[in-house]
């Protein structure tokens, strides 16, 4: 208040009322909220009222969004993992901020191959292994999916399944976790002719089939392999039963049934089909 005086006396006080405001607002308490999420979630983070307080100030790790001048806030997390943080202020400052770290996990996300066999020759693929190249880090459950007719050996929700593959056809493999599921890996297989291998006599000689360019040949003698007998042609010296293994250039091999070969120094040697 206020007062004017001279000879004559004082006047009447004049007044004026004064607010005073705390300029050392206290450190908001605990920020109540998750501290693990998953990208895109919107979560709600809270703190108790300041005194003092005129607004707050929220901050967010980047890439999260939502605002707030209250005590609570909606945020919606990006994939970025960081701090949220929220200040108590008036017309005298701000106060030291109150944080809460933050991981944010996502759904899993393949960048390998599956890894395996593409290729299989007729009457093979039992008992194949496959994996991913790069398996993601964490806590994920696999989801393998195959052809009708494909039977899984072991679990289809392992990271690396056993599978009687008996037909071609696409294998498919995603992850999951408490985010959601990822993405998809495929691989096509396929199925390759194998050679149906015969013997034909012509005259004392043998001959494969099939024959021509891209195939390969192996020739038996009760069992055992002949040594330097690799044309699509033999000629037998000695009596014993015959096969002949024919390869394509796939590597799919295919065994003849074995011919029977009779030598005779004397008479005309005889070829008995067996």
């Amino acid at each position: 208040s206020v007062t004017a005086q001279n000879n004559c006396g004082t006047t009447t006080p004049a007044t004026k009322q004064i607010i005073v405001v705390p300029s050392n607002l206290g450190t908001p308490g605990i920020i109540t909220g998750v501290d693990t999420v998953c990208s895109g979630a919107v979560t709600s983070y809270n703190i108790a009222p300041v005194a003092g307080a005129a607004f707050y100030v929220w901050n967010l790790p980047s890439g999260w969004t939502g605002s707030s001048a209250s005590t609570s806030i909606q945020a919606n997390a990006s994939s970025v993992s960081g701090n949220i943080s929220v200040a108590a202020v008036n017309q005298c400052g701000q106060s030291v901020a109150s944080t809460l770290g933050v991981t944010v996990n996502t759904a899993p996300i393949l960048t390998g191959v599956i890894a395996g066999p593409d290729t299989f020759c007729l009457g093979q693929g039992a008992g194949t292994y496959y994996t991913i190249s790069s398996l993601p880090a964490g806590n994920n459950v696999f989801h393998w999916s195959a052809p009708l007719n494909w039977q899984f050996v072991t679990d289809s929700n392992s990271s690396a399944p056993i599978i009687n593959v008996n037909s071609a056809g696409t294998l498919n493999v995603y992850t999951s976790n408490q985010c959601g599921n990822g993405n998809t890996l495929s691989l096509n297989v396929v199925f390759v002719d194998t050679p149906s291998a015969q013997i034909v006599t012509n005259a004392n000689t043998f001959v494969a089939l099939p024959n021509g360019s891209g195939y390969t040949y192996n020739w038996y003698l009760n069992g055992q392999q002949l040594i330097g007998a690799y044309d699509s042609s033999y000629t037998p010296l000695q009596s014993g039963n015959y096969s002949v293994m024919v390869s394509n250039q796939n590597h799919c091999t295919g065994l003849s049934s074995q011919t029977v070969f009779v030598f005779n120094s004397i008479d005309k040697n005889v070829l008995e089909k067996g």
